[in-house]
């Protein structure tokens, strides 16, 4: 009887552990939830319609563009007969061709602009992988020289 309840001791510490542990890494952004991602899209895409000031009609396409874009991310991603290294040109071909299509329904000064932001997130990332690298790198020497 007792070694019974000591699997379920040892069954429910493990569930535990791996809830708090699930929670924690959500808290450290590691694994958003689906509602914080899906709140997150529409913020970005708030920012971006107002940015570019979409009308109701370019908010529509844009809309069911990413959707169909997303679909088709999802479909690679889950495709188990790719490689990796096919996925990864099959979703920049995808992305490319997204890209293109928004020249369809934005205007010259809109696509100027959407491609000034793209400019900036990419220099954003760049910066802050920059930083991470040599937060790393400085972590790494510190643990040398204590070591030493």
């Amino acid at each position: 009887m007792i070694m019974k309840n000591n699997k379920w001791f040892v069954v429910l510490a493990a569930g535990l552990w791996v809830a708090g542990n699930w929670n924690v890494m959500a808290e450290k952004g590691q694994r958003p939830s689906p509602e914080e991602r899906q709140a997150k899209m529409q913020e970005r895409f708030a920012q971006i319609s107002e940015a570019l000031s979409l009308t109701a009609d370019q908010q529509a396409i844009f809309k069911a563009q990413r959707e169909k874009t997303m679909e088709q991310m999802r479909a690679i991603h889950q495709n188990d007969s790719l490689t990796r290294e096919e996925k990864k040109e099959q979703m920049q071909g995808l992305k490319e061709s997204s890209q293109a299509s928004l020249s369809g329904y934005l205007t010259g000064d809109q696509l100027q602009k959407m491609e000034e932001m793209r400019a900036e997130r990419q220099a954003r990332r760049e910066e802050a992988g920059a930083k991470k690298g040599k937060k790393e790198h400085c972590q790494s020497k510190a643990a040398e020289n204590s070591a030493g």
